[in-house]
């Protein structure tokens, strides 16, 4: 019977063992949360390109039937109320990256500002994990950073 207590303390060293080492509460690996990652162009820029792409880069493969103009809407920021800007929006999924092609050109000093909702899904399901707004300002006729 003695050799319980013995048995018990080399339990015990070597789950204190495995535990200082990380191993005994191991979880599975853990992908992040479904997020953005970046956008263009990029946030708070000003003399942005009137034929600049606007795109905006998920974390992980999106569900393309979520994405849709509800999901990803541009719009001109105006004094009293914001104009939604019309176009198309396409997917690179090589790069989990979606595109906002304008209907035209975009305007010249305009600020603009862009929503994606967090109605966008992976392809797992998931939501984004809240909603992403980010502005830019594109250039003035003469080259310069336009804007107002």
């Amino acid at each position: 019977m003695k050799i319980f207590p013995a048995i018990a303390l080399v339990s015990i060293a070597t789950f204190v063992l495995m535990a200082e080492s990380g191993h005994v509460y191991a979880q599975p690996h853990e992908q992040g949360a479904f997020t953005i990652i970046t956008a263009s162009p990029e946030p708070d820029t000003r003399g942005i390109d009137t034929n600049s792409r606007i795109g905006v880069t998920f974390s992980k493969s999106i569900d393309i039937s979520s994405l849709n103009n509800s999901t990803v809407i541009v719009y001109i920021v105006g004094e009293f109320n914001d104009v939604t800007v019309h176009g198309e929006l396409t997917y690179d999924s090589d790069t989990n990256t979606a595109y906002f092609i304008p209907d035209g050109e975009l305007s010249y000093s305009t600020n603009y500002r862009i929503v994606v909702t967090p109605d966008v899904k992976d392809t797992e399901g998931n939501n984004l994990t809240s909603e992403y707004i980010w502005e830019f300002t594109t250039k003035n006729a003469f080259g310069g950073c336009g804007g107002s």
